[in-house]
């Protein structure tokens, strides 16, 4: 679809107007949670604005009551910790598409503005400082749950330090605690914070501005910048430790989750 109709049964919708995409994350009932399915939706939809020769910007936004609550934590977890030890050698995670991996491959490097809401978790954090420019709604509480998993968020971790120095990503990281938009935007994390009826107006207007630009100079500028970011994230893989995911901490955390209880971690 090319016109200015979402397809509401998908799972992200794709509408364009004037030459502005807009994707729209549509799993509302869980709060836009990650699914496999959902991150292979979200890889077409950025492939197809990539390959849409009238679009000239994308602005990712969330249905409901979130931008995205991270990883479906419930599915993925419990689903790694029931199949039992994986082939040696083998990528941890499975092959669902790394949506921030999905914005470095782009061929067109065309800017993406993320629009949060509500809920910014763990890899919702990710697919937002992915993008080239971040706003947020007042009230959106942004969390980093990756540590109390039972993984490490060097990821994560690299692109919030990126955007805000080590201390700040150091902190958040570590505790796990809740940060407002307010903080974000006062440790540079994000651009702007917006009275959230205004939010999609607010990263409209920022899509004009920039699609007014001569597209050329505005997809080297990208292009730089992502640039940059792939080597943060190939420096974080690097140095990823692949055995957490085989721990009891982390198959603890996800029966945990799974059960409404706190976890007892025990260090093994």
């Amino acid at each position: 679809m090319t016109g200015g109709n979402a397809e509401a049964e998908d799972l992200v919708t794709y509408r364009r107007s004037d030459g502005i995409v807009h994707l729209m994350l549509n799993r509302p009932e869980k709060l836009n949670a990650l699914s496999a399915g959902l991150r292979v939706k979200l890889r077409e939809a950025l492939e197809r604005f990539d390959d849409d020769r009238e679009a000239r910007v994308a602005i990712i936004s969330g249905s409901g009551r979130a931008f995205c609550a991270g990883a479906d934590v419930q599915a993925k977890m419990l689903g790694e910790v029931d199949a039992g030890p994986r082939s040696p050698g083998e990528e941890p995670g499975g092959r669902s598409p790394r949506i921030h991996r999905t914005l470095l491959e782009m061929t067109n490097w065309k800017p993406v503005i993320a629009a949060v809401h509500g809920y910014a978790v763990g890899g919702g954090i990710v697919l937002a400082l992915a993008c080239d420019i971040v706003i947020a709604a007042e009230g959106t509480s942004f969390q980093v749950t990756e540590i109390s998993r039972g993984i490490s968020g060097n990821e994560i971790w690299s692109y919030i330090r990126r955007r805000t120095g080590e201390e700040f990503a150091n902190e958040v990281t570590l505790t796990g605690r809740r940060f407002s938009a307010g903080e974000a935007h006062a440790r540079g994390m994000i651009s702007q914070v917006v009275p959230g009826d205004t939010l999609i107006e607010a990263a409209n207007a920022l899509a004009v501005q920039i699609a007014k630009n001569p597209p050329l100079a505005v997809q080297e500028a990208v292009r730089q910048r992502r640039m940059e970011f792939e080597a943060i994230e190939v420096e974080a893989r690097r140095v990823l430790p692949r055995y957490l995911r085989f721990t009891e901490d982390y198959a603890e955390s996800a029966r945990a989750f799974s059960e409404k209880r706190p976890p007892k971690f025990v260090g093994r």
